[in-house]
């Protein structure tokens, strides 16, 4: 927020802290992007008491813990077709064994559990690996992109595909577990169809995965 809030200071004072900030939607070119802040949408603890064992939301349960919070936020967005959600937490995910986020899960019940209609990808971090997943009832796909430069997670060792989580099951997924960093192109001539470039510290390229409203593809 030091260098990117979009609240302007008054008074040369900046704003005030919230809990949880309103999402905050950025079009660049046709583009858009709905930012949310997940920061403390626990990953264990949706809706009721948060257990702080399992949440790294250190002062939870608060304004911006519950999937209530959470849910009136995305009744509030208003996605153009094609728009991306942008989150510090993965609505879906998984590290190692475990699923991610029980929170933005709930949030979505309205919704079957997808996200609100216009969204065609979910892009986030917070698991520090690369993974993306697409799942059987062509959901939004999610792109995890948390291997920018802190302690890696473990590698997922095992194939994803077939798991459940959040309602459907996963129809594909790549995961890395190395330090990199991933650039999006748009396709010429096709509509919302973007190439992911996963690469390497040294920029090298590794791989390219295709990605779509409904599933991506990687080699």
């Amino acid at each position: 927020m030091l260098f990117l809030d979009p609240t302007l200071a008054t008074g040369h004072k900046p704003p005030a802290c919230s809990a949880l900030l309103d999402p905050l939607t950025i079009t660049v070119d046709s583009q858009q992007f709905i930012v949310l802040d997940s920061s403390n949408a626990p990953d264990e603890c949706p809706g009721g008491k948060c257990d702080k064992k399992n949440s790294n939301a250190p002062d939870c349960p608060k304004a911006g813990c519950s999937a209530k919070a959470y849910a009136d936020q995305f009744a509030a967005m208003r996605p153009a077709d094609g728009a991306w959600l942008v989150s510090h937490r993965p609505v879906w995910g998984f590290k190692n064994k475990s699923q991610l986020n029980a929170t933005l899960q709930a949030a979505l019940n309205q919704w079957d559990g997808k996200l609100p209609p216009g969204f065609s990808l979910a892009v986030a971090g917070h698991i520090h690996i690369w993974e993306t997943l697409s799942f059987a009832d062509k959901r939004s796909p999610q792109f995890i992109a948390g291997n920018g430069g802190t302690s890696l997670a473990h590698a997922i060792k095992k194939p994803l595909k077939g798991k459940e989580i959040g309602g459907t099951t996963v129809r594909s997924s790549k995961s890395a577990d190395k330090w990199g960093f991933t650039i999006f192109t748009p396709k010429k001539n096709k509509t919302s169809t973007w190439t992911a470039t996963y690469y390497s510290t040294k920029g090298n390229d590794k791989f390219s995965c295709t990605v779509q409203p409904t599933a991506v593809s990687c080699p």
